[in-house]
């Protein structure tokens, strides 16, 4: 049996294009995924060298956790 419908002109364009869209999204979420497995594994815990942020103010923490030192005349605080 033979069909006597027409398709619509770039309909399966528009298919092609939805399928490539979707793929990319999928491969994106995939890549996106295993980069926050990677960093989530580590825990936070890569250490950052401390430095000075203003006068007697030092940042001392890990790339993901905040640490401040403030350092005064008498004491460390």
């Amino acid at each position: 049996m033979i069909s006597t419908q027409k398709s619509k002109p770039g309909k399966s364009r528009k298919h092609q294009l939805l399928a490539g869209f979707g793929a990319f999204i999928v491969a994106l979420a995939v890549f996106l995924f295993t980069k926050w497995k990677e960093a989530s594994d580590q825990g936070g815990q890569l250490p950052l060298a401390p430095f000075r942020i203003a006068g007697n103010l030092y940042y001392v923490g890990t790339r993901d956790v905040t640490s401040f030192l403030l350092t005064g005349p008498k004491a460390t605080y």
